[in-house]
This record gives C-alpha cells, sequence and structure tokens, in this order.
C-alpha cells in the first residue's frame, strides 16, 4: 500500500501548498515514484498548480469523500509528468463542512484512512495531501489518514502560535485516532536576509533541531513557477539550488516513510490515452533577486 503524507500548516500564505506541490513534483520527476495528490484544500491551489489554472476535471476529492467514489477513479494525471497525479480540489468542501454535526465529524476522520487511501492504486508509492490552513474536519481527516506530516511555516509571530496551535492538534489525533501518525519535519519558507528573519529561524531550529527539513528563501522563481502553474521541478527558469531544495526534502521524507527511491531523468508529459488537460509550455524565466 501506498505510504501517505499530509502537508499541513495553520496559517495560510506560507506556502504550504508550494511545499506539497513541488515535493510531488520531486518525487515523481528525480526519484520514478507514482506519486498522487490528494487535493483536500477547499481553495483548490494544489490542483491549479498541478492541472492548470483552467483545468476542469470531471471528478474530485468531494466524490472520494461522500459517495464514495474510489480515489483511483477520480484521479487524473498531470500535463508534466506520467507519474504525478492528482486528485482534484473541491470549494464546496468548505460549505461541507459547516454542515457535518458532531457525530458526524467522529465517524468521517475515524473512517479517513479507508475512504481517501482505500482506493488508491496499488502502483502508487506515495500519496501527497494538500490540507487546509486551519484546524478543521479536512485537516483532521489528513491527519487521521497519513503516515506522516510535514509541517510548514515561515518566519513570523503568527506563523510560530499557528505552528504551536497545529501541534496541540496532530498530538489530539495521534492519541485518539491514528497512534502511528509521525511528523517527519519542518519546512521554513519565504525566508528573507534580514536579522528578524535570521532569528525566527534560529528559533525553529532551537524547538526542533534537526527535524528542520530545509529553510527556502524568498525567490522570484517560486513566484513565478506559481503563478505560470508549473513545479519548481519542470520549471526552465528555476535556479538549481531552488530545485535541489525540493528533492532534499523528498529524499529524506522518502527515507523516513521506507519508500525506495530509483532515480532517473524527469519525462515530460502523460502518459498515452485517456482524457488529459492540455500541456502548458515550459516557460523560461530567469530570476532577479537569485
Amino acid at each position: 500500500m501506498a505510504r501517505v503524507l499530509a502537508v499541513v500548516t495553520q496559517k495560510g500564505g506560507v506556502g504550504k501548498t508550494t511545499t506539497a506541490t513541488n515535493l510531488a513534483a520531486a518525487v515523481a520527476g528525480q526519484y520514478a515514484l507514482r506519486t498522487l495528490v490528494l487535493d483536500l484544500d477547499p481553495q483548490c491551489d494544489a490542483t491549479a498548480l498541478l492541472l492548470g489554472h483552467t483545468a476542469q476535471p470531471r471528478a474530485s476529492i468531494r466524490d472520494v469523500l461522500w459517495e464514495p467514489r474510489p480515489a483511483g477513479e477520480a484521479m487524473v494525471a498531470s500535463p508534466f509528468h506520467p507519474d504525478l497525479l492528482v486528485v482534484p480540489g473541491s470549494g464546496e468542501l468548505a460549505h461541507d463542512e459547516k454542515h457535518v454535526g458532531p457525530a458526524q465529524w467522529d465517524e468521517i476522520a475515524q473512517d479517513a484512512r479507508l475512504t481517501l487511501i482505500g482506493g488508491v492504486p496499488k502502483d502508487v508509492d506515495l500519496v501527497i495531501i494538500d490540507t487546509p490552513p486551519s484546524l478543521g474536519l479536512w485537516l483532521h481527516c489528513a491527519l487521521s489518514a497519513a503516515d506522516g506530516y510535514v509541517l510548514v511555516g515561515e518566519p513570523g509571530i503568527l506563523s510560530a502560535r499557528g505552528m504551536g496551535a497545529f501541534l496541540e492538534t496532530a498530538d489530539r489525533v495521534a492519541q485518539h485516532i491514528n497512534p502511528d501518525l509521525r511528523r517527519l519535519g519542518v519546512v521554513v519558507n519565504n525566508v528573507r536576509p534580514t536579522a528578524e528573519d535570521e532569528g525566527f529561524v534560529s528559533m525553529y531550529t532551537a524547538q526542533f533541531g534537526g527535524e528542520i527539513l530545509a529553510v527556502i528563501p524568498q525567490r522570484t522563481a517560486i513566484k513565478e513557477a506559481a503563478r505560470l502553474a508549473t513545479p519548481i521541478e519542470f520549471f526552465g527558469g528555476a535556479p538549481p539550488d531552488a530545485r535541489r531544495s525540493y528533492r532534499d526534502i523528498a529524499a529524506r521524507v522518502l527515507t523516513q516513510l521506507g519508500v525506495p527511491r530509483r532515480a532517473r531523468p524527469a519525462v515530460a508529459g502523460p502518459r498515452t490515452g485517456g482524457a488529459r488537460p492540455a500541456s502548458p509550455a515550459a516557460p523560461r524565466v530567469v530570476p532577479h533577486n537569485g
């Protein structure tokens, strides 16, 4: 069965989805592993980044949750690589969450592993769940289904407070639903070369030590790749160290999850056969600030 990783945060705007999608692209493109992204965030940004801003998939994660439809029937191949797959998100999840009562909430969370992962095809090596930036039902489902999680933050007091609140939630899920849930590491995004940001990085390092997977600076190329809905792994204008950051995160996470790696060059384009989104051109952008 596929190993399952949730990419999480409690505060929006810290690069959670950027981390999830670039990590998935690195796993598929660099390590030749069949990788499925489940977009549980009602903002659906992971779907847009991996399938294109104009993608109109026939099925979504909402179908997997409520019909229930097997994930394998809802997944779509990304145009960037044949082993990079997505179960598209649904904006209706935000509405659904508001109408779930306490008893149903507990039932949905308890059954999340079977509901979300039970229908994943056997040839999928890794499932990455992109979660909402909140402590609500869909985050609980992701943590209930996951073998481990990567926590994403940035330099700033609100992010630091949010990370603390998230850790309390993760501990409760591990205690009551998923005792095998593990913290696999922390990614610190959007780091500027300032004393203030360096101070926050030092604080995170003191708190998490060797669990810091990467400290990723603010980069024009990362923002431009996201704007053009292209993962860094397949973005022609990406500086090598930006691509290497996500490959390094992937290597450490795969090792912790016990997923074997098979390095090979990235393959452009989807497999033949079946409906696929139109493949966007691979833009080349020269970063202006390193």
